[in-house]
């Protein structure tokens, strides 16, 4: 049985052509194996590496993601966010729907983080502060 999110990500993996990615599927070989390395490129907060992972689980089972980050992470330059292994088809059909889900929730993360400290005056009792640090 499907929930919520599993559909979301086929319609998102459906929208993207990833099924039928004839390019990939004619130059690569099939028993071809990738490995790629997520690496960020700027500041912000990690969010949705769940996601990432279910994508390629979803396209093929066999892909192995290997978090070297949490989501809530703070990301600076050069940060090794995750290592992905598995038939290269598969990587390279799935990664741009597997980057967008991961860059829009933490885009939405790194701005929510930055609403929050900036609004923080110092003042904050010790009950706010734990519901700050869980909400961001």
């Amino acid at each position: 049985m499907m929930n919520t999110t599993d559909t979301i990500i086929n319609l998102a993996l459906e929208e993207d052509g990833v099924f039928k990615d004839i390019t990939t599927r004619e130059f690569v070989p099939k028993d071809k194996k990738a490995k790629a390395v997520l690496i960020a490129n700027k500041l912000g907060v990690l969010c949705g590496t769940d996601i990432f992972i279910k994508v390629f689980k979803i396209i093929d089972k066999r892909c192995k993601v290997s978090l070297k980050m949490k989501d809530c992470a703070k990301l600076k330059q050069g940060d090794i966010i995750l290592e992905i292994k598995g038939p290269a088809q598969a990587i390279l059909s799935g990664e741009r729907t597997a980057l967008n889900f991961l860059q829009y929730m933490s885009g939405i993360a790194t701005i929510t983080n930055q609403f929050v400290t900036s609004i923080d005056n110092g003042k904050t009792n010790e009950v706010y502060e734990q519901f700050r640090r869980v909400s961001v």
